[in-house]
């Protein structure tokens, strides 16, 4: 068949964090991305 498409998983966006681990811990860091990546991945939470 043509014309067939299929859902495919793509990456819209990167992100990148600098800090200056000095007055800023790196787990914090990704905490900050871990939420980030939760609110991106359910809709609802971005419209609250």
């Amino acid at each position: 068949m043509t014309g067939t498409e299929k859902a495919a998983v793509v990456t819209k966006m990167m992100l990148t964090l600098s800090a200056d681990h000095r007055i800023f811990d790196g787990q914090v860091g990704g905490k900050f991305f871990t939420e980030l990546a939760l609110n991106f991945s359910d809709i609802r939470r971005l419209l609250l």
